[in-house]
This record gives C-alpha cells, sequence and structure tokens, in this order.
C-alpha cells in the first residue's frame, strides 16, 4: 500500500521529468525560430540585392537595332550623298516584322503641308539564333515587289509579310535603291 507521501513523491518526480522535458523542447524550439530569423533576415537581405540588382539591370539602356545598326548606316549614306533622312534621330518601328520606314527630306512642303519626299526604304530586322548565346541581327529592306502568299486583308498581308526584301549587303546597294527612285 502506497502513502500519500509515495503517491506525492511520485507526482512530483513526474512533474519535474515532464518539466525538464517542456524545457527542452522549449529551449529546441528557440533555437529552431532563431535560426529561422536569421535565415529570414538572410532572405530579406538577399531579396533586397536581387531587387537592386534588378532595378539597375532593367535601367541601362538597352542595344537597339535601330540605333546601332540602322542610325550608323543612315549617317553613312548623309555623309556620302548630302541627303537629309527625315526624322532619323526618332527611329519607329511598326508592325509585326518591325519594319522601319525612313524617307529622304525634300525641299518645302506639298499642297497638304507635309514636307516633300525625295524617295523612303522601309528596313527591318532579320533574327538568326545560330545557339541560345549568340544571335546575329541582318538588315533587310523592301524591294517593292510583292508576293501573293498572304490574302488581302490578312494580318500578314497587312503587316507587310508578303513584301520581298533584300539583305542590305553594303551601303552602295541602299544609295542605288534610293536614287533609283529619285529618277523614276
Amino acid at each position: 500500500m502506497r502513502s500519500l507521501q509515495d503517491i506525492s513523491n511520485t507526482f512530483h518526480a513526474e512533474y519535474g521529468e515532464h518539466e525538464a522535458h517542456n524545457r527542452a523542447m522549449r529551449a529546441k524550439l528557440d533555437q529552431l525560430e532563431q535560426a529561422a530569423k536569421r535565415y529570414q533576415r538572410l532572405a530579406a537581405k538577399k531579396m533586397g540585392e536581387h531587387n537592386k540588382l534588378s532595378r539597375d539591370w532593367n535601367s541601362e539602356p538597352g542595344v537597339y537595332w535601330t540605333d546601332r545598326l540602322l542610325l550608323p548606316l543612315l549617317e553613312e549614306i548623309e555623309e556620302r550623298t548630302g541627303w537629309t533622312f527625315d526624322d532619323k534621330d526618332d527611329l519607329r518601328t511598326f508592325g509585326l516584322r518591325a519594319e522601319c520606314p525612313v524617307y529622304i527630306r525634300g525641299e518645302g512642303v506639298d499642297e497638304y503641308g507635309y514636307r516633300n519626299i525625295k524617295a523612303g526604304i522601309t528596313f527591318t530586322p532579320e533574327l538568326h539564333h545560330d545557339t541560345d548565346e549568340n544571335t546575329t541581327w541582318e538588315l533587310h529592306f523592301d524591294t517593292g515587289e510583292h508576293t501573293d502568299s498572304y490574302p488581302a486583308g490578312s494580318i500578314g498581308e497587312l503587316n507587310g509579310f508578303g513584301n520581298k526584301t533584300a539583305k542590305v549587303e553594303s551601303v552602295e546597294q541602299v544609295i542605288d535603291f534610293l536614287q533609283k527612285q529619285m529618277t523614276a
């Protein structure tokens, strides 16, 4: 038979073990929480670094074919011929082909108040992906000829996909193309 003292001693021993177990569990949980907070601070710091790098990268000026490929060609043509391209400092692309029409400015204005145009040419880029890391660009221009490969009124036809193009092989080729328009 057990006395009240035995019962009390057994309870206190079990309670002591339970409390020791609880303290160990709390210590382990506190340790894990502190580690999680360290990782959260590190993750927040790394996310901040990621966001800053992303903002910096996105604010870098791009390399556009109109600025770095077409504009130097137009400037070379102007230098060789004395012609002036209209709006060459604001080259814009249009449509699904990213076509960029440019015009040689004439003297005066027409009967509607628009600048006279001597000749014009529409350029398009053509990209070739050799590998994921190697992309080459070619400059093409519309020759003025058309194919019947797109039905009239279709998106392809409206965006000029039926236009025949030629690869720009030289500055002289473009000058000759424009001179033919002026003498026609």
